[in-house]
């Protein structure tokens, strides 16, 4: 799935606009936010080969899902779970 159609399917969610407006989150917020997290825990559990290319992670990002590995791993799982229901 596109992130444009990703966003606009969380823009689509009446339930989750409440959420989003009391952490004044937009819904391209949101999405763009858990495609980070999963793009740098990724990186983290397999790290790639490093050459010119490979993006910097922030540091802050990384330590906080390193301090935290069970819970991201949790919720990398429960995406993973979701993702696969919505096909």
């Amino acid at each position: 799935m596109t992130l444009v159609t990703t966003i606009r399917r969380t823009q689509a969610m009446p339930q989750l606009q409440p959420i989003l407006q009391q952490h004044g989150m937009s819904a391209e917020d949101f999405v763009m936010s858990l495609t980070a997290f999963e793009m740098t825990n990724a990186m983290i559990q397999a790290p790639p080969r490093k050459t010119k290319d490979t993006p910097q992670l922030d540091k802050d990002n990384v330590r906080l899902i390193e301090s935290h590995q069970a819970l991201a791993q949790a919720l990398v799982h429960d995406m993973d779970v979701e993702t696969e229901h919505l096909q």
